[in-house]
């Protein structure tokens, strides 16, 4: 079971990192936000689209280096006992994050 949330987890990482820097940022959080929100049925603006992705961005960003890494958003996704498929180095700028373990 948690091979296979896994690799679904790596797959919609993957289809969001458009440019396969191994990071989400900018129109890469902004599409997957977008279509978050479509799935709920929840109409944004491009304005509101945007601010919410920001925020995103800045509440999962652990390290501060304005993207997100496939273990920074699958605090997003996964519980705790969840992340257990994951490690949790503590980071040099004194944050911390999880680093996913394929």
């Amino acid at each position: 079971y948690q091979r296979r949330v896994r690799g679904q987890y790596n797959d919609i990482f993957t289809h969001y990192d458009t440019d396969c820097d191994g990071y989400l940022s900018g129109d890469e959080v902004m599409e997957l936000v977008a279509d978050m929100m479509r799935k709920v049925e929840f109409d944004l603006s491009v304005a509101e689209l945007q601010k919410l992705s920001e925020r995103v961005t800045r509440v999962m960003d652990l390290n501060s280096d304005g993207k997100l890494s496939k273990g920074e958003l699958a605090e997003l996704f996964f519980t705790e006992s969840q992340l257990s498929s994951f490690s949790r180095p503590t980071s040099s700028s004194g944050g911390s994050s999880y680093s996913y373990n394929s």
